[in-house]
């Protein structure tokens, strides 16, 4: 959603009071680096906990690899990348590898020696 757009959204319900767009840019801007520390906090927190996890890809302006925990479908861990390739990945699945439990390890096989697209025994293609 662009602040364009959240301007709209804000002048529909809260009509004339809506904050501009450079006020909203500005303010989101301020809001994001505050709460960084924060999230690196509960970022640790979250990590520790996956059991399951998801790989995949979404296209913003640049295709952004993700693994979410399946349950809750929390982001656990994503970037921004240039491309979409096996060595892309595998630096997404080794900063994986500090998740949770050797578990979500064996799930994602990472640390097994194994190439892209190869899946451990018994794990079909979903």
């Amino acid at each position: 959603m662009t602040l364009s757009q959240c301007h709209t959204l804000l002048d529909v319900l809260i009509p004339g009071q809506a904050l501009s767009v450079p006020s909203l840019g500005r303010r989101t801007q301020a809001a994001g680096e505050k709460s960084g520390s924060l999230l690196e906090v509960f970022d640790e927190y979250a990590r520790q906990r996956v059991r399951d996890g998801a790989a995949d890809e979404i296209y913003v302006r640049a295709p952004a690899l993700m693994v979410v925990e399946q349950e809750s479908l929390c982001w656990v861990c994503g970037r921004l990348s240039e491309q979409v390739s096996g060595e892309a990945w595998s630096q997404e699945f080794f900063a994986a590898a500090e998740l949770g439990t050797s578990g979500t390890r064996r799930r994602l096989g990472v640390g097994q020696g194994r190439g892209p697209g190869e899946r451990p025994n018994g794990m079909s293609k979903a």
